[in-house]
C-alpha cells in the first residue's frame, strides 16, 4: 500500500505574518458560501481589506512603526506631505516669478497678475503633493476633501456663504466708518474686466487656502486623532463616534492654525 501523496497548500491557504510565510487551514470552500463573503466579494477581489478604502497593505516588522492595517501611518504622512510641498514651493515660486515679471508696486499695493501666478503656484504645489500622497497611501484624489455624493451642492453653498458674510462685514465697516466709498474710477466693460480678474485671483486664494487646510492635512489628522480616540472607547461605543470626534478635533485644530497663520499679514491683523 502506497501512502497518500500530501497535496501542497493552495495560494488562500498561505498567508503573510510579517516574519515569513505561514499556512492557515484551507476554509475556502466554506467561506464562499457565507455572507460575508458575498457582500464583499468585490472588495476582495480587488485586493482590499473587506469594507475598508484602498491602501498601502500592512507590513510586519520594523514597517510597523511607518505602516499600520490603514496605510501609511498619519504622523508620517503629514510630515511626508509637508516636506514634499516645502521642496515643490523651492522649485516652482522661483519658476511663477521668472515667467511673471511685473515692475515694481508702492507699498501695500497688490497686482492681481502677480496675485494669479503667486496662488497659481501655491495651488499646484499643494494639489501635486497631493497627488503623490495619493499615490503612496493607494486612495483616490477624492478622498481628500473632494468626494461625496454633494460635492457641487456643497460648493455653491459655500460660495453663497462667503459672498454673504464677506458682504455682511463690508457693510458692518461701512457702518463702523471704517470703510469708505470715494467715488468710481472705472465705468461699463472695464469695470466688469477688472472685477473678473479679481474674481479670478481670489478664488485662486480660496482655493489654495482650503485644500491645503482642508484636504490631505484634514483627513489624515482626523484619521490619526480618530484613532487616539478609538483606544478609549468601549466595546459598545460604535466606531463613527471616534471618527466624528477625529473630524472635528482636526477641523479646530486647523481652524486656529489657519487664523494664527494670518496674524502675519500686514494690514489684515491688529
Amino acid at each position: 500500500m502506497f501512502a497518500p501523496k500530501p497535496q501542497p497548500p493552495s495560494c488562500e491557504s498561505l498567508s503573510i505574518d510579517g516574519a515569513g510565510f505561514r499556512v492557515k487551514p484551507d476554509t475556502l470552500g466554506e467561506e464562499r458560501n457565507s455572507p460575508v463573503t458575498q457582500q464583499t466579494g468585490s472588495s476582495e477581489a480587488a485586493g482590499n481589506p473587506p469594507g475598508t478604502s484602498p491602501s498601502a497593505p500592512p507590513l510586519g516588522g520594523p514597517f510597523r512603526a511607518f505602516f499600520d492595517d490603514d496605510g501609511l501611518r498619519p504622523i508620517w504622512g503629514i510630515l511626508i506631505f509637508l516636506a514634499l510641498r516645502e521642496i515643490l514651493i523651492y522649485c516652482v515660486y522661483p519658476l511663477a516669478e521668472t515667467l511673471v515679471r511685473l515692475p515694481a508696486s508702492p507699498v501695500g499695493v497688490i497686482r492681481p497678475r502677480l496675485m494669479i501666478a503667486a496662488e497659481g503656484a501655491g495651488l499646484f504645489c499643494v494639489a501635486a503633493t497631493t497627488w503623490i500622497m495619493a499615490r503612496i497611501e493607494r486612495r483616490p484624489n477624492s478622498a481628500y476633501g473632494l468626494g461625496g455624493k454633494h460635492r457641487v451642492g456643497n460648493l455653491l453653498a459655500g460660495l453663497s456663504w462667503g459672498f454673504a458674510l464677506l458682504s455682511l462685514l463690508v457693510l458692518a465697516l461701512r457702518a463702523a466708518g471704517l470703510l469708505a466709498f470715494d467715488g468710481r474710477r472705472l465705468f461699463g466693460a472695464a469695470a466688469f474686466h477688472y472685477g473678473g480678474i479679481w474674481l479670478g485671483a481670489f478664488l485662486l486664494v480660496g482655493l489654495l487656502e482650503e485644500y491645503l487646510f482642508r484636504g490631505y492635512l484634514q483627513f489624515t489628522l482626523a484619521r490619526g486623532i480618530g484613532e487616539i480616540y478609538a483606544w478609549f472607547q468601549t466595546a459598545s461605543s460604535p466606531p463613527s463616534r471616534s471618527r466624528a470626534f477625529g473630524f472635528w478635533t482636526a477641523a479646530w485644530i486647523l481652524s486656529l492654525s489657519f487664523s494664527l497663520m494670518h496674524t502675519q499679514n500686514a494690514g489684515e491683523s491688529p
